[in-house]
């Protein structure tokens, strides 16, 4: 039995962390789990992510990259212009999948796509995210505003209006304002309290205006 049909067999799972295949064959030595890895990898039944973390080759299209940008660096969510597309708010193609983390900036080219990871203070980081189930597993991804001003803060943008957003992104106001779950005054009001600066308050307050 090789190692990925052991670990699938155990684990029924197909996103493996080094320290989820040590656990499942647990039963090995060291050296061997190194061999049977290396061995796994070279045949093309594992993919090696970066260290620590494999995929089943045998799906390796299938993967959401979303999922592996949540395992590639914690903490973190996905935001930025992967949010904004996710939720159909600009036009564009998202080749590169884009998270805040509280840790440094970093982008990672992996065999199944580039990541790139932008650092927040701890204060802008720890709200306005919830947790996305796709198939078997489940991410995390800013919500539609909190993307938005992810994105505003960390691009060092000044939009006085919506008007400047629409120019400048293509943002489709429209479809933000149907996410009304996560778009209406309260969620804005409590951003307010949070971003204090001046191009910050600006644009939150024009965005309420609309609501």
């Amino acid at each position: 039995m090789s190692v990925l049909s052991e670990v699938y067999k155990k684990l029924e799972t197909n996103i493996l962390p080094l320290s989820v295949i040590n656990s499942a064959l647990s039963h090995k030595t060291t050296d061997a789990r190194k061999s049977l890895l290396k061995r796994a990898c070279q045949k093309g039944d594992l993919i090696r992510v970066r260290k620590g973390l494999y995929l089943l080759g045998e799906e390796k299209e299938l993967y959401c990259s979303s999922v592996i940008a949540n395992y590639l660096v914690d903490p973190s969510y996905v935001s930025l212009e992967s949010a904004l597309s996710f939720y159909g708010l600009i036009p564009e193609a998202v080749y590169t999948t884009t998270s805040v983390t509280t840790k440094s900036s970093s982008s990672i080219k992996t065999p199944v796509g580039q990541y790139s990871f932008s650092h927040l203070k701890t204060s802008y980081f720890n709200f306005g995210f919830y947790r996305v189930r796709d198939g078997e597993y489940k991410y995390l991804v800013a919500t539609p505003l909190k993307a938005l001003m992810d994105y505003i803060v960390l691009m060092k943008k000044k939009y006085s209006s919506v008007e400047g957003l629409v120019e400048d992104l293509r943002f489709d106001f429209d479809e933000f304002l149907t996410y009304k779950k996560f778009v209406n005054k309260e969620k804005v009001n409590e951003m307010l309290k949070v971003y204090r600066s001046y191009r910050l308050q600006v644009i939150l307050k024009d965005i309420r205006s609309r609501l």
